[in-house]
């Protein structure tokens, strides 16, 4: 009866723990409709705006790191916290599809003769 009180109590415990392995990723389209539409001065906000979405993307990833570090240690004591671990390449996925995206614009910038 003793094992079953800790598995019933450990179990609810675990797999709320372990519904925290990271997120689906996101990405940005590289093309969009209307970019051929596009202001100089638009693309150059959206420019900084993606820049800073690579550079939150970048702490997320630093963030995830040191999470699965915690999880890591904690998981040598009690192994199904491992299932916590992020394993994804969430931010890696979306920070590639930003950069691409980043790319389109200054290509269609310069087919504009835009001057940033």
């Amino acid at each position: 009866m003793n094992n079953f009180r800790i598995v019933a109590i450990m179990l609810p415990i675990t797999l709320l723990l372990t519904a925290c392995g990271g997120r689906d990723a996101d990405p940005v389209a590289s093309r969009q409709h209307g970019d051929d539409n596009l202001t100089c001065e638009q693309i150059q906000n959206e420019l900084v705006e993606i820049q800073a979405d690579i550079d939150a993307l970048i702490g997320e990833k630093s963030d995830a790191r040191s999470e699965n570090i915690a999880w890591g240690i904690a998981g040598l004591f009690f192994f199904p916290l491992w299932l916590g671990l992020d394993l994804t390449e969430t931010e890696q996925v979306e920070m590639r599809a930003a950069e691409k995206r980043g790319r389109v614009l200054e290509r269609i910038a310069r087919k504009k003769n835009c001057d940033f």
